[in-house]
């Protein structure tokens, strides 16, 4: 099938749309086949990258949340929050993918803020903006949201390292502190099943390692 010239409100451009949503689903589908050949013992996790529910993106990713929670064992997302844009946003995030009823991994984290606390003062209307990482109200927002919803692993990114976007780092900043204060707390709640809560290094999503944090920036569990 080839893509219309132009995109727009018309059949060829809604054609297009479900094929693709249709073409990752059956990718989807088929690695979790694939994979499922080699080792039935651990779920196979859908990656949700990027935001859905944003203007066109669930167009653009061709992300269907039905597709893909019906074709794997559930979802691992990397939400970007923005504070200052929906304050609500990884609530309505998390109430739909749970929704499905499968395992939900949010192990990738992330938060754009402008926190005057290390910036400056707010930005000024059409100044540039510089993306922060967590502030210390939302790194606790996010991770007891994400528990309230049910997800079995919470990764924040990051503890140290920036990208071309941004500078994502919580080392060294006020949310780096609150963020300890945070896993000294679920510690407390001896959860189970095992929770598991990091901080990455680099925007990596990998658990372990003490990030600077202690040995609370590894998974909770042993």
């Amino acid at each position: 099938m080839e893509p219309p010239r132009e995109i727009g409100i018309n059949r060829p451009s809604l054609d297009w749309h479900r094929f693709r949503l249709q073409a990752l689903t059956e990718h989807y589908q088929w690695n979790h086949a694939t994979v499922r050949e080699i080792d039935r013992t651990r779920p196979y996790l859908g990656v949700m990258h990027g935001d859905p529910f944003h203007d066109l993106c669930y167009a653009e990713l061709g992300e269907s949340l039905v597709g893909l929670a019906s074709v794997t064992d559930g979802f691992t997302t990397s939400q970007i929050l923005v504070p200052d844009h929906k304050l609500i946003y990884n609530v309505q995030y998390l109430q739909s993918l749970s929704a499905f009823g499968k395992p939900l991994a949010c192990e990738m984290l992330a938060c754009a803020s402008h926190p005057p606390e290390y910036f400056g003062q707010p930005l000024s209307p059409g100044a540039v903006r510089v993306n922060g990482s967590f502030t210390s109200e939302m790194a606790r927002r996010a991770i007891y949201e994400c528990l309230g919803y049910g997800a079995w692993h919470m990764g924040l990114v990051a503890y140290t390292g920036s990208l071309p976007d941004g500078d994502w780092q919580i080392k060294d900043r006020p949310a780096q502190a609150e963020v300890k204060r945070i896993f000294h707390e679920l510690r407390a709640l001896d959860l189970l099943p095992d929770l598991g809560v990091e901080a990455a290094h680099g925007g990596v999503g990998a658990a372990g390692g003490d990030g600077g944090l202690g040995a609370e920036a590894g998974p909770l569990h042993s």
